[in-house]
């Protein structure tokens, strides 16, 4: 997600805005509220996430992030073309 993002930015630079469950908050509610300003900081707190949740271990999550990497990289080059 992040990668795509960059590449249709066509910049390591942006303003990204999360809105998400605050758990101390009424429920259904999104008042937190995260922002990135660069892909590799959205990254790593994907990372950070999954690893403080218990789900997974932080190689497996860098990991999964060169991965995610190919695979948007390769995507955007052949499925997903700019229209002129």
């Amino acid at each position: 997600m992040a990668e795509v993002f960059r590449s249709f930015a066509e910049t390591n630079h942006f303003n990204f805005v999360i809105h998400g469950f605050d758990p101390s908050g009424a429920p259904g509610n999104l008042n937190a509220v995260r922002t990135f300003n660069t892909p590799g900081k959205l990254r790593d707190e994907i990372i950070d996430a999954r690893v403080w949740a218990g789900l997974h271990y932080r190689f497996s999550g860098v990991a999964g992030v060169v991965m995610g990497r190919q695979v948007a990289k390769y995507d955007l080059s052949q499925a997903f073309q700019r229209v002129q």
